[in-house]
């Protein structure tokens, strides 16, 4: 699934959409109500988090969270928070030590 279909986001060729956005870029959701977000767990996730991030802000969707899981350890979250890359939760676990 893309992150756009993730995301609830059609394109104006779609029906039953409501716009949001201006220009070219422009974008379109179905009313999408309550908790939404989009999960990443593999991939460069720097670089998808911030592609989600700008086409769920373009959708109207700026309280959706971004969550990153998947082999994740704590250089890989560290160096992700240190860039600012756009993640909110991290899922942690596959390198933890007891």
């Amino acid at each position: 699934m893309s992150i756009e279909a993730a995301a609830g986001v059609v394109r104006p060729s779609q029906g039953g959409a409501q716009r949001s956005g201006q220009g070219s870029g422009a974008v379109f959701h179905r009313g999408l109500t309550g908790q939404v977000g989009v999960r990443l767990d593999s991939g460069d996730l720097a670089a998808l988090a911030v592609h989600a991030r700008a086409i769920l802000d373009r959708a109207g969707l700026s309280q959706a969270q971004i969550v990153a899981s998947g082999s994740l350890g704590e250089d890989i979250i560290v160096a992700l928070v240190t860039q600012g890359v756009p993640i909110d939760p991290y899922g942690y676990g596959t390198s933890m030590a007891v």
